[in-house]
């Protein structure tokens, strides 16, 4: 049996654009785009859905995306009664390594390569390794964007509870102040460590999500030839309409998400013209006492090109 091709794998934090880079890479003619399955996040199956279990808030986001990827992938549709069908398989693979859940995921959308972004993954460096050790043979895209943009975009997931999530806070004296800026550093350096620790320069790609937005053409022409996809004209006009995914809407009422809900409600790409970052000193807009980036977040953000 010949092997199925290499994973492709989207790392960044959450609000980086990566739902639109993995939808538009996603339907590829040569790609198979999922949702977020989250499945590196612990061991097995049976530790995620008891993680997720654990925090109500969250739990649709642990387990919705791997739910519509399975019934899509093994059951050939998303409805309630496959999704029913695909608690039953992943309840028969509780115990299974994340890695066989995913191989078995990755033998079924063969030839097609099986591409996912999971950004919880930058928050916690296990997963991540976790992820390369069961396939080292996989292709990591980096996705960067400016940390006042991620911050402004983070903060208003869960009407402001984003800090609280990601343990996003700045003590000062006796004050705790909610300030994305520190999840923003704190899951850069965790992605920057696990690729120069673990990933060969000839596997990963650093790509800014602003430039993939200002000129889609030229960046994905750029990530498909790393990739060794194919750049005629078809190709390129497919990665053009995110919305064909099978994930590109929400799913039935048991399983809705697996993505960003503001992608599933409006999957379509417009291209955004080229604009002006803000400056890496300005007063941050969610802070009220006029505090700016700490300096250890704009060293990073000028190590990444801002």
């Amino acid at each position: 049996m010949t092997a199925p091709p290499p994973p492709i794998l989207i790392l960044a934090p959450p609000r980086s654009f990566t739902t639109l880079a993995s939808g538009m890479l996603g339907v590829h003619p040569q790609v198979f785009g999922v949702p977020e399955l989250m499945l590196f996040y612990y061991e097995t199956i049976g530790d995620l859905w008891r993680y997720g279990r654990s925090f109500p808030a969250i739990d649709t986001r642990v387990r919705h995306g791997l739910l519509r990827a399975v019934s899509e992938i093994v059951f050939g549709e998303q409805t309630d009664e496959s999704v029913m069908a695909a608690e039953y398989w992943c309840g028969r693979r509780q115990h299974w390594p994340a890695r066989e859940v995913f191989a078995e995921l990755q033998s079924l959308v063969a030839p097609l390569r099986i591409l996912e972004k999971s950004p919880d993954y930058s928050a916690k460096p296990d997963s991540m390794l976790r992820f390369f050790e069961g396939f080292p043979d996989a292709q990591i895209i980096y996705l960067t964007r400016h940390p006042i943009g991620q911050c402004k975009s983070a903060i208003n997931i869960g009407e402001g509870d984003y800090p609280y999530l990601s343990n996003s806070f700045a003590y000062e004296g006796d004050q705790a102040i909610a300030d994305p800026q520190i999840a923003w550093h704190d899951m850069n350096v965790n992605i920057l460590n696990f690729l120069e620790t673990h990933v060969p320069p000839a596997q990963r790609m650093q790509i800014k999500g602003e430039v993939l937005l200002a000129e889609p053409e030229a960046e994905l022409k750029k990530i498909c030839q790393w990739l060794g996809l194919r750049t005629d004209n078809g190709a390129m006009e497919a990665m053009m309409h995110p919305e064909r995914s099978s994930f590109a809407a929400f799913g039935p009422i048991s399983a809705l998400f697996g993505n960003d809900p503001n992608f599933l409600r409006n999957p379509f790409f417009t291209k955004q013209p080229a604009r002006k970052l803000p400056p890496l000193d300005q007063p941050l807009p969610w802070r009220e006492d006029g505090a700016t980036l700490y300096p250890e977040v704009i060293a990073l953000a000028q190590e990444l090109g801002y």
